[in-house]
């Protein structure tokens, strides 16, 4: 796979890569709504980040920035299930940090 699901700055991910280095940014619960969309066979969209369900895969893009297809990520029906994979692992681990963070401040 060509693009990763990066933390940019607090609960926000921005997802990078793909032919045109598209980075398309949104929050975990955001990304989380994506997934399911997914795996629904749906369509989902958000101020900055959108997922649109086409023939051969998938279209996530920022409807925000969408000016051209430089802004798009195209995961094809062959990558979704390494893509989906990708997304739930750092989202998860996005929420232990968050637990191990929370558990830090109440015993400090």
């Amino acid at each position: 796979m060509s693009f990763t699901l990066e933390e940019t700055m607090d609960d926000w991910f921005s997802l990078i890569g793909g032919v045109n280095s598209a980075s398309i940014e949104g929050s975990p619960d955001e990304w989380a709504e994506i997934l399911e969309a997914i795996k629904k066979g749906e369509s989902k969209r958000f101020t900055r980040c959108a997922v649109e369900k086409e023939i051969g895969g998938y279209k996530l893009y920022s409807p925000r920035n969408a000016s051209s297809k430089r802004d798009e990520v195209f995961v094809s029906h062959s990558e979704i299930t390494e893509f989906v994979e990708m997304i739930e692992e750092v989202l998860h681990q996005h929420d232990m940090d968050e637990i191990k963070e929370a558990f830090f401040d109440w015993t400090n």
